[in-house]
């Protein structure tokens, strides 16, 4: 079963001057600092017609041309559904078909709601007490974990399991794939627009396989709203940097190339095919065919061959969420079972991972 290859990020950079970035090759990316809740001052110089005269996400970029830059970008997805039998779903999808258990180390797990009860409108308002002790003799203490806020623990924390594998095998409509855009300030005066998707289960080779599978893939930006490149992430680790005019385009629309079972994104087909055997376990894992192309923008497909999917929602930030995605405070848990090892446990909320809000050091 397919490891899961944590994200791609696709930084659409904002150029300041005009033509391509010549950087090319990889690089690291750094923790971008903090930003204020003002709209940024090209909100209106740059995106004529898309203000909302609003940042309710404070990051300073007006939601109404979030949410217009992060469907003009989306990108044009490959599947591999030759071979894969994993569909891509959505938050309110998976919740709506999964229980809520507690996850306690060296004691038993404890039932909190069964399926059906867990929605984003209740997510965030459950609370379990910590166990100590060794299996048997294991008691409930007095420290109380929030689903919301946590405190995060590997040892303690909440998890929502699907019951069988009808859920693992997502969702078979494409109007339920659903692709959370997440849009903030870069180091290069521009926007990073990252784009989340989430499948209910990651199937890579031999034993390393695991509930829950959110990928991603980021553009980035310039200050005109240039392409500067875009970002490939692999198990995590988005070293793995493109110019645009070493990839392929419809319109505005990067393709990328999703591998069987682990989901992670690729610049090309041969170059998934070609991965190691420690991202891909081996085999043609990018084989796809026009009719299994994924178009993630509103109205995207027209005629041509392939899935219409619902489009892109802008989550906004981590405390302040937009339209209704309260699951980005989702802290206290993961979405699915806890595994023996990170690459065999459900993962966390998008919000609390590694390259959130992550930029390219330059």
């Amino acid at each position: 079963m397919r490891a899961a290859i944590p994200f791609i990020v696709i930084l659409a950079g904002l150029v300041f001057a005009g033509g391509f970035s010549a950087a090319s090759g990889q690089t690291r990316l750094q923790k971008r600092p903090g930003v204020t809740g003002a709209v940024a001052p090209f909100a209106t110089e740059v995106d004529p017609g898309c203000e909302s005269n609003s940042d309710r996400d404070g990051d300073g970029l007006d939601d109404g041309c979030e949410g217009r830059l992060l469907n003009d970008h989306a990108p044009l997805l490959h599947m591999p559904f030759l071979y894969d039998w994993i569909r891509p779903a959505n938050v309110d999808w998976y919740l709506a078909r999964t229980h809520m258990r507690f996850h306690h180390n060296n004691c038993s797990d404890d039932a909190i709601a069964g399926v059906g009860a867990v929605s984003q409108a209740n997510l965030l308002s459950f609370r379990h007490k910590a166990k100590k002790g060794l299996s048997g003799l294991c008691r409930h203490g007095s420290a109380s974990i929030s689903s919301g806020a946590g405190p995060w623990s590997e040892d303690e924390h909440f998890f929502l399991q699907p019951p069988d594998d009808a859920v693992h095998k997502g969702s078979d409509n494409p109007a339920d794939w659903k692709v959370y855009g997440h849009a903030f300030p870069n180091s290069i005066g521009g926007v990073n627009l990252q784009y989340w998707f989430f499948y209910p289960y990651n199937d890579n080779g031999g034993p390393i396989n695991h509930e829950s599978d959110w990928e991603s893939l980021m553009v980035r930006l310039r200050a005109d709203r240039s392409i500067d490149g875009v970002y490939f992430c692999l198990h995590g680790a988005c070293d793995t940097f493109r110019a645009p005019g070493r990839l392929v385009w419809t319109g505005k629309h990067v393709e990328a190339w999703v591998a069987d079972g682990s989901h992670a994104s690729y610049p090309s087909q041969t170059e998934c095919d070609s991965a190691s055997f420690a991202y891909e376990a081996g085999g043609p894992n990018c084989t796809s065919l026009p009719e299994h192309r994924w178009f993630t923008w509103s109205n995207g497909k027209g005629g041509q061959p392939g899935y219409q999917g619902w489009g892109v929602v802008n989550v906004g930030e981590r405390g302040a969420p937009l339209n209704g995605q309260a699951f980005v405070d989702y802290g206290g848990g993961v979405w699915g079972e806890q595994g023996t090892w990170e690459l065999t446990g459900g993962k966390r909320t998008p919000s609390f991972q590694a390259n959130w809000n992550q930029d390219r050091a330059d």
